[in-house]
Parts: structure tokens; sequence; C-alpha cells
């Protein structure tokens, strides 16, 4: 399996499964003692983040949407 077939198959699961595939990907990286200060809490942000999508704290919405929402508030704002 490459590289790109993963990606894939991962791009395809619910956003708090690849919320929590990505941070595990990026917890591979580097050995926590390596990690600089600012490194260090994203990563505790990151841990936060998939605990509250994990126990269902958070509602979790498509990329898409977000996005969408974003353009169309940064076109009302550019309108005013």
């Amino acid at each position: 399996m490459s590289a790109q077939d993963l990606i894939e198959q991962a791009l395809q699961l619910p956003a708090a499964d690849r919320a929590e595939v990505a941070a595990e990907m990026l917890f591979s990286l580097s050995p926590d003692e390596s990690l600089d200060v600012d490194e260090r809490e994203w990563i505790a942000e990151i841990q936060s983040r998939r605990e509250e999508a994990s126990r269902g704290a958070v509602v979790m919405r498509p990329w898409s949407d977000v996005r969408a929402d974003l353009l169309k508030d940064l076109s009302q704002a550019r309108a005013e």
C-alpha cells in the first residue's frame, strides 16, 4: 500500500477518527524530549481536542462546511 492509498483511505474516516490518525502520525515523528515549548503546547492542544471529540463534547463539522462559512463571513466583512 502506498502512502497515497493510505491517505485516501484515512480521508474516508469520520472527522474524529481522522483527527486521531493525524495526531498519532505527528507524535510518531519525533520523541517528546526533542520538541520545543511551542511544539509541546501544540501537541497538548491536539490531544485535548482529540479527547473532546472522542467524548462527543464538540460538534464535528466537515471541512467543506467550515470553509464555506468562513468564505461567506469573509465576503460579508469585505462588503461592509
